[in-house]
């Protein structure tokens, strides 16, 4: 989504003039070092609360229940129970770029307004970064991680947190006209005003952006199949399909590695990498940093480290590796979610397939990252009446 189709005018916007008076006095400081102190500033915030996540059937759950017409009795209780422990201060329930999207397909004009006013008071206006997002900030955290030590970085988990207008990922207003200084202090102060939006502002947003194409997400369980029978005989363990996986995965991850490559380079030396160098890394058959990644995986020396790429892994080499088991549609939509929960939630309130398979001995990634998995509604109440 491109900031600039918006058509933002700050004259209707105070709070966008007076941040933008404050970053013509502080002009030295970066977008990427502004958006930054932003996302530190919110993590350190949402780490104080227990996060709870939500999967679709739980807020469609809520969803109904707030309107006075649940399905169960328990779903009342259980939105009671949210209610008052976000209001008390214990909990939090951040949103995701998953859930979002496949709301707004389940949602229609009369019933969206509502969902995003109960969406807005159970996550506070909080979403965890999109995958991308996060992959990347786990890379880099890794990197650093092993240079620079624990204790000389912030940790990860307060690092993936951004405010909902940006849900579907960062984006800021751009002219190749205007100058650069310029252009930096809208950007800027751009980011201050949408850090304050609310979710009910956001549909007016996509439709001066009429980007709803973006919630139709391409099945493509049907190719995922077709590779797996193909090449089943190749398979003879959990960890053979996993590295394979893992393999996939950081080939189609190449551009972005080499973009965190120049992106490290230029904030050690103050210098961009050379176009020449560039060009080189992107035709380049090798991969240092994927080869790094691939060798600490295959040693066993990954704990809690990378949790996206882990958990998205795990997920497709276990249905790689079971023969019997076929990919569907919605078990993409699940791993979405999984990826998102396990690592950066306490608590992953989701169906009791998805239950079964991220807490079966082999994963075990309810173990890894300390989350409760729940599947059950009356274990939910149970679980947050304790809190």
């Amino acid at each position: 989504m491109l900031a600039n189709e918006m058509n933002i005018n700050p004259k209707d916007n105070p709070l966008f003039l007076k941040t933008l008076e404050y970053h013509m006095q502080n002009p030295e400081i970066s977008l990427k070092e502004h958006l930054k102190n932003r996302v530190v500033e919110l993590g350190e915030e949402v780490l104080r609360y227990k996060r709870v996540y939500l999967d679709l059937n739980f807020w469609i759950y809520l969803q109904k229940a707030s309107f006075g017409r649940p399905e169960k009795i328990e779903h009342l209780e259980l939105y009671k129970i949210l209610v008052k422990a976000v209001d008390d201060g214990k909990i939090l329930c951040p949103i995701s770029q998953p859930i979002f999207l496949e709301l707004l397909k389940q949602s229609d004009e009369t019933t969206r307004v509502p969902m995003f006013k109960m969406m807005e008071q159970l996550s506070k206006g909080v979403t965890i970064q999109t995958e991308d997002e996060r992959r990347s900030t786990e890379i880099v955290h890794f990197l650093k991680q092993n240079t620079l030590g624990s204790k000389s970085i912030y940790p990860l988990e307060q690092l993936v947190w951004t405010k909902i207008p940006y849900v579907l990922g960062y984006h800021y207003p751009d002219n190749e006209v205007a100058p650069k200084e310029q252009m930096l202090l809208i950007q800027k102060a751009f980011t201050d005003w949408l850090w304050t939006c609310s979710l009910e502002e956001i549909p007016e947003i996509f439709k001066k952006t009429n980007r709803f194409h973006l919630i139709e997400m391409t099945p493509v369980s049907d190719k995922i199949n077709q590779g797996k029978f193909a090449h089943a005989d190749q398979i003879n363990s959990y960890k053979k399909a996993f590295m394979v996986e893992l393999v996939g995965i950081l080939d189609l991850y190449k551009p972005r590695m080499n973009d965190i490559w120049c992106e490290m380079y230029k904030n050690e030396t103050g210098k961009d990498i050379s176009v020449e160098d560039k060009n080189f890394l992107l035709k380049s058959s090798s991969d240092p940093l994927g080869a790094l990644i691939l060798l600490a995986f295959e040693k066993n020396r990954i704990t809690t480290q990378l949790p996206t790429w882990r958990v998205g892994t795990s997920l497709h080499a276990m249905y790689r590796w079971d023969r019997n088991r076929k990919l569907k549609p919605n078990d993409l939509y699940d791993f979405d979610h999984a990826k998102a929960a396990l690592p950066y939630f306490d608590y992953f309130f989701t169906e009791r397939s998805l239950k079964n398979l991220v807490t079966t001995k082999q994963l075990s990634l309810d173990k890894i990252y300390s989350t409760q998995v729940v599947s059950d509604e009356k274990e939910a109440i149970e679980v947050l009446s304790k809190l």
